[in-house]
């Protein structure tokens, strides 16, 4: 009678444990899934403005070897939120500044220059968006 008492609390312990590790690590894949999918708004001027600028290197099929943004994430809504504002902050730096597109890749593509409107656009767009997601 001790053994069988014996064996139905161990059965019903594991049961417990087993069903708390599940809904702890099934918590843990919702939160991350929540962060990982969370879209910005991209109007159609300013994808304009990626599409032609920015995404023959900065995206999945780019040809940059170390990108440090990837515009393909950002409208898959894939980096996690902290790490999409560093993003969206960090490209509006680099577009402000005048670091990017690089002159060297205008150079041989004249085409994929930014105007100094697109450029304003841009900037004030990644830095909104940002701004939003930080809230």
């Amino acid at each position: 009678m001790i053994k069988i008492l014996a064996v139905i609390v161990s059965i019903s312990i594991f049961s417990i444990f087993t069903s708390t590790k599940n809904n702890i690590i099934s918590s843990k894949n919702k939160l991350n899934t929540i962060q990982q999918t969370k879209k910005i708004d991209v109007p159609e001027n300013i994808k304009a403005i990626i599409d032609k600028s920015c995404v023959s290197c900065h995206s999945t099929n780019g040809n940059m070897a170390k990108m440090h943004v990837n515009f393909d994430y950002i409208y898959n809504g894939k980096y996690k939120t902290e790490k999409l504002i560093k993003k969206l902050n960090s490209s509006a730096k680099s577009v402000e500044k005048g670091k990017m597109p690089t002159k060297r890749y205008i150079t041989k593509n004249p085409d994929k220059a930014m105007s100094d409107a697109e450029k304003k656009a841009f900037i004030n767009w990644a830095k909104t968006q940002a701004d939003k997601l930080s809230k």
